[in-house]
């Protein structure tokens, strides 16, 4: 990836982003844009392999304790960010060819208003539907439900949060190293 034009990403030092110019929006909005965002290996990191993270809905990365969490494993960090485009193709089903990991809350709520009930549920999707589509993204899917997460699973009460990173832990032990 060193052919990208890279240039510093609002998230600071060690950030950098390469903007992809997808063209018109076919919906009239303007012109259509991916941030492909990744973490630089600080000084002393090791690395034997790299994962990229591509978010749901229209979400955005910004969990830079998530690109530190793969850092530690060893694994470079990228984050793609989709215009429009985060629920795009699943239902007709992808092929990634390599090893995915969904992360859903177990529950979902549609909230009128704020009440704590809504820091522990899926205010965004129905993860129901999640499940069910989950196996849509390729061969080698696997579906993890985390209790009392939000949407974001990674930005949940500390409760969930730790479990989620748990279970992406023992999600990544189980890869045959290195990825490429």
């Amino acid at each position: 990836m060193s052919d990208l034009n890279w240039r510093p990403d609002i998230l600071g030092a060690g950030y950098d982003q390469h903007v992809f110019r997808l063209g018109a929006d076919p919906d009239g909005e303007g012109d259509i844009e991916a941030v492909l965002v990744r973490r630089s290996p600080r000084p002393g990191e090791v690395t034997r392999g790299a994962v990229l993270y591509v978010h749901g809905f229209t979400d955005y990365f910004f969990q830079t304790g998530l690109a530190d969490f793969f850092a530690a494993r060893g694994l470079r960090f990228y984050a793609l960010d989709l215009r429009k485009c985060g629920r795009a193709h699943v239902h007709r089903g992808i092929e990634t060819g390599v090893p995915v990991l969904v992360l859903r809350s177990d529950k979902s709520l549609a909230a009128g208003e704020y009440s704590p009930v809504c820091d522990r549920c899926d205010l965004v999707l129905n993860t129901k539907q999640i499940g069910r589509w989950a196996r849509s993204l390729g061969g080698q899917v696997t579906d993890t439900v985390v209790a009392d997460a939000r949407h974001d699973v990674f930005l949940s009460v500390p409760e969930a949060r730790q479990r989620a990173y748990a279970a992406l832990g023992t999600w990544l032990d189980r890869l045959p190293m290195p990825l490429t």
